[in-house]
C-alpha cells in the first residue's frame, strides 16, 4: 500500500507532532516556511522514498543524510548553499531537483554531478556517463575550475571541522576511559 502524507501550502514552519510516519513513502512539504529538516528521520520515516520540499526556506538538510537511498528529492527554490548539498554526497538519489537555490552558481549541474557521483538525474534530466566525463573534465579547465575551487573550499572546511569534532570527541572518550579505569 502506497502511502502519501500532503502538508503542501499549509504555512507550516515545522512538522507537526505525534503523527505515525512509520509507513510514508510520499511526502509533500512544498510551499511551507520549513527552515530545516531535523524532524526527519530513518526511525520514523521508515518507507520515505519520495520527498518534495520545494519552495520552502530551507537552509539546512541535516535530516535528509540519514536516508540512504531516496527515489526523489526536491529542494528546488529554497535558501541551500553548498555546505549543505555537499552532505549529500554518500546519498543515492534516484531524481535530485534543486534549481531555484539561489546560493548556487548558475553553472551547478556539472558540479554536482561530479561531487554527487550517486545521483542519478538532476532536474528530471538523467545523468550519462559521457556527462559525468565531461563533469570531471569541465571542473578541471576555465571557469569550471574556478567555480569548483569555490565550492571545493566549503567542502576541505567541513572535512576540517568534521576531522576536528571527531579529534574531540576521540579526546574526551579517551579521557573518560583514563577516568574510569583510574577508579577501577
Amino acid at each position: 500500500m502506497y502511502v502519501f502524507s500532503n502538508y503542501a501550502s499549509k504555512g507550516i514552519s515545522s512538522f507537526p507532532p505525534g503523527i505515525d510516519c512509520s509507513h510514508i513513502e510520499s511526502l509533500d512539504l512544498e510551499n511551507n516556511f520549513l527552515t530545516n529538516l531535523d524532524f526527519l528521520d530513518t526511525n520514523s520515516f521508515q518507507e520515505l522514498w519520495c520527498l518534495d520540499c520545494s519552495n520552502n526556506k530551507l537552509v539546512s538538510l541535516a535530516g535528509i543524510s540519514s536516508f540512504p537511498v531516496l527515489g526523489l528529492l526536491d529542494i528546488s527554490h529554497n535558501n541551500v548553499k553548498w555546505s549543505e548539498i555537499l552532505k549529500l554526497r554518500k546519498n543515492i538519489i534516484l531524481d535530485f531537483r534543486i534549481n531555484g537555490n539561489p546560493q548556487l552558481q548558475i553553472q551547478y549541474r556539472p558540479i554536482v554531478i561530479y561531487l554527487l557521483p550517486y545521483v542519478w538525474a538532476i532536474d528530471g534530466w538523467f545523468i550519462s556517463s559521457y556527462e559525468r566525463a565531461r563533469a570531471a573534465q569541465w571542473v578541471s579547465i576555465g571557469e569550471g575550475k574556478k567555480l569548483y575551487k569555490q565550492v571545493r573550499n566549503v567542502l576541505d572546511e567541513l572535512i576540517v571541522h568534521s576531522n576536528l569534532d571527531n579529534k574531540q570527541r576521540i579526546k574526551r572518550n579517551s579521557n573518560a576511559d583514563q577516568t574510569y579505569f583510574r577508579r577501577t
